[in-house]
């Protein structure tokens, strides 16, 4: 048989563009479902997408805000909602489409991972790296999720590969550049961390420069003004994001940057940084920990080895040369340590995590492998394993992407959301453990079922925000709230009812009961 052709077909690079094309186009048809989790937080993009069609001030969503009772912000920043609003004006409230629009970031996404390890490795590593990222189980499934972080990664990975172009000399680059930037911001406040991780980049660059320029004063002057450019950007950055962010759309800041200035003043940091770094530790393991049947110990294997090579990787590229991606890694890293809600960390490392992926791949690259010599086979190598360990993963996505998740669509919710939207007055409150999806899916406004346990702290708040309806899910509300709701007698009234939910309005004047 001649393979010649074969080969010059495969060497070929535009035919080898088409192949990467058939290598991940199945990420855009994998577990793009129907029905949605009881995330909540996709409830509020979507809601604020809703009133961007309509005309809708953002912070009107029927989500009651309470400092109290923080679950999120009384509007996120209105640069997730934009990307939404196009979807939603064609399809409407419709999961599916939402999530094969998540399924267009994510292999997007796949590409410019590919551009971007392109720079670092091989042609052969840089494909293992971007099926080891994309291929993941853990990410697949996450990709089903109606959030901001596959978006924001793809916008924070364009401007990266962008910067090393970047010709801050011109005012049109550094207007463009900053008007990408300020969006990556309005997408994920975090953002933030690129421009400063840009400014201190160029600052590094002078530092070095000045310490090796002449003893000339105007030669070290001309170095500080080459600090001007990314001092604009920066301010044009900032003044873009507020722009279209507070004036604009009217995002109102009740809930964001408050609670952490609160936070930061009260110096509970100090013993959240320890916490958090065992957490974001045990859980960049396990996404990198597959499950796979009963030989449990190869995964966990797999999840200590990733970790070691991304440390001992991370050390060798920050010490044969600190670049702006590595300034930023750190200060994202140091902002997940003293963030005060760790909940979300799965989410969270997700726009880190082609990074911390770059840094496995120098660490293994490092490594010295018997009878292996290339760096190309050991990215083989590493590639066939971690697909093998995928394999499970991957069959059990494929197979459960037909059912219903436990969220809004399931049959038992979207009745009792169907009765509260045909037979509650518009101006009910119901207090339940998804607010946001509450208020999405039936049109009232809701509140979040306090996190507190006493009693008389649950009915302070229920009284403060003017709750007149509980709605109660028989498996996942919590018992302080059933034992509340028992609490109250005679006040408060059963109303309707199926199999998992009871509806209770709440009389609060009735003097036959006592609280």
């Amino acid at each position: 048989m001649n393979v010649k052709p074969i080969k010059s077909f495969i060497l070929n690079p535009k035919n080898r563009n088409l192949m990467l094309v058939f290598l991940f186009l199945p990420i855009l048809f994998i577990d793009n479902r129907s029905s949605h989790d009881w995330g909540d937080d996709f409830a509020q993009y979507i809601h604020q997408a809703y009133n961007i069609v309509h005309g809708i001030p953002q912070s009107e969503t029927g989500f009651v805000y309470c400092q109290e009772n923080y679950i999120g912000p009384a509007a996120y920043p209105a640069g997730f909602p934009l990307l939404l609003a196009p979807v939603y004006a064609i399809f409407g409230n419709n999961i599916k489409a939402f999530t094969i629009y998540i399924s267009l970031f994510y292999f997007l996404l796949a590409f410019l991972c590919l551009f971007y390890y392109r720079r670092h490795f091989s042609e052969a590593g840089a494909i293992v790296l971007c099926i080891i990222l994309v291929y993941n189980p853990q990410l697949l499934l996450f990709k089903q999720e109606v959030m901001s972080d596959l978006p924001f990664t793809v916008f924070l990975l364009t401007a990266i590969l962008l910067y090393k172009k970047l010709d801050l000399s011109k005012t049109r680059s550094v207007i463009l550049y900053s008007i990408l930037t300020g969006f990556i911001i309005m997408i994920r406040t975090v953002g933030f961390v690129l421009v400063f991780a840009i400014l201190i980049d160029h600052l590094i660059r002078i530092i070095k420069a000045y310490k090796h320029a002449k003893k000339e004063s105007t030669l070290k002057f001309n170095l500080f003004r080459k600090l001007i450019p990314p001092l604009t950007l920066t301010a044009y950055s900032l003044v873009f994001y507020f722009l279209l962010n507070t004036i604009i759309f009217q995002i109102p800041s009740s809930g964001s940057i408050s609670d952490y200035l609160a936070f930061y003043n009260s110096g509970d940091f100090l013993n959240t940084i320890p916490a958090n770094l065992e957490h974001y530790e045990e859980v960049f393991r396990f996404i990198y920990t597959p499950v796979f049947g009963n030989f449990n110990f190869i995964p966990l294997l797999s999840g200590f080895v990733f970790i070691s090579m991304t440390l001992f990787g991370f050390v060798r590229k920050v010490a044969s040369k600190l670049e702006m991606t590595d300034i930023f890694t750190i200060l994202y890293l140091l902002i997940l340590l003293l963030f005060p809600n760790n909940f979300s960390a799965f989410r969270l490392l997700i726009p880190i995590g082609f990074l911390m992926l770059h840094y496995a791949g120098i660490g293994f690259r490092s490594l010295v492998v018997p009878y292996v010599t290339s760096s190309v086979k050991k990215a083989w190598i590493l590639g066939g394993i971690m697909l093998v360990l995928f394999l499970p993963g991957l069959f059990d996505i494929a197979t459960s992407s037909e059912s219903v998740l436990d969220g809004p669509q399931e049959v038992a919710t979207s009745h009792v959301f169907s009765y509260i939207r045909k037979n509650l007055p518009d101006s009910a409150v119901i207090a339940f453990f998804k607010p946001r999806a509450l208020a999405l899916y039936t049109g009232k406004s809701g509140f979040a079922d306090p996190f507190s346990q006493d009693p008389t702290t649950i009915h302070v708040q229920l009284m403060k925000a003017n709750v007149d309806y509980i709605l109660i899910n028989n498996q996942l509300t919590s018992e302080g709230m059933n034992r509340y709701v028992r609490l109250l007698r005679l006040r408060a009234r059963e109303i309707w009812r199926n199999g998992k939910y009871r509806l209770y309005r709440i009389d609060w004047a009735n003097p036959a009961a006592q609280y």
